[in-house]
């Protein structure tokens, strides 16, 4: 399975604390940077996305806006697969020695199953109603959280991309909302290959640490 482009969401403030880019980079895996934010800290033609103000959850609606052109100029490219990062996101420390073989292997096993759309290199899956073991490192579930890694297939990117971006609702909500409902479906991998280290979160305005939620 042929993973097309590797993107990082990243906002501006934390770029210097971000370092799941390098990481990657050391297993000769390019990736590319989607900077976002208010436009202040560098200059402006170094930016993917700058924030809108609106009304409500303004985090929430930038994020998703950031999502939708990311996987709307993935579309546009002819992308069938890609691999999207959030600044946050680290790989699980137990692979952190061997994680190019470690990912080839858990690819090597979605290549078993059939009709899935995303996949959760990690995601919480605490709030799934029904959990289904496809491989010994793959699971099918109904409901999963958490976007820190994920594989979108070109059959995710054009449903979520006709998702309008709310001042209320979170997209990784809306996301899981169409796999609840059948629209979508979801894979995860258990252990989890991609986690999040502690951090301040702009979208809930608070310190959270998501990986406390994740198989590891």
């Amino acid at each position: 399975m042929k993973i097309d482009r590797i993107v990082c969401l990243t906002v501006d403030k934390r770029v210097k604390e971000s370092t799941i880019r390098h990481d990657l980079e050391k297993w000769d895996m390019k990736v590319e940077t989607f900077l976002c934010g208010e436009g202040e800290l560098y200059p402006k033609d170094w930016y993917n996305f700058i924030d809108e103000k609106v009304e409500g959850r303004s985090q929430a609606w930038n994020y998703g806006r950031c999502l939708l052109k990311i996987l709307s100029t993935s579309l546009e490219a002819g992308h069938e697969q890609i691999l999207f990062l959030e600044d946050d996101a680290k790989i699980n420390p137990r692979y952190e020695n061997n994680f190019t073989e470690v990912f080839a292997y858990h690819l090597h096993q979605l290549s078993f199953v059939k009709n899935w759309d995303m996949c959760y290199l990690g995601g919480n899956i605490q709030c799934a109603g029904k959990v289904v073991q496809e491989t010994p490192n793959v699971l099918r579930a109904n409901y999963i959280l958490d976007m820190q890694g994920m594989i979108f297939k070109r059959s995710a990117m054009e449903e979520i991309v006709k998702i309008n971006p709310s001042t209320e609702a979170t997209i990784d909500g809306m996301i899981s909302e169409k796999v609840r409902n059948g629209v979508l479906t979801a894979l995860t991998f258990s252990p989890v290959l991609i986690t999040q280290y502690p951090n301040f979160s702009y979208n809930e305005n608070k310190f959270v640490n998501r990986g406390l939620n994740h198989i590891l």
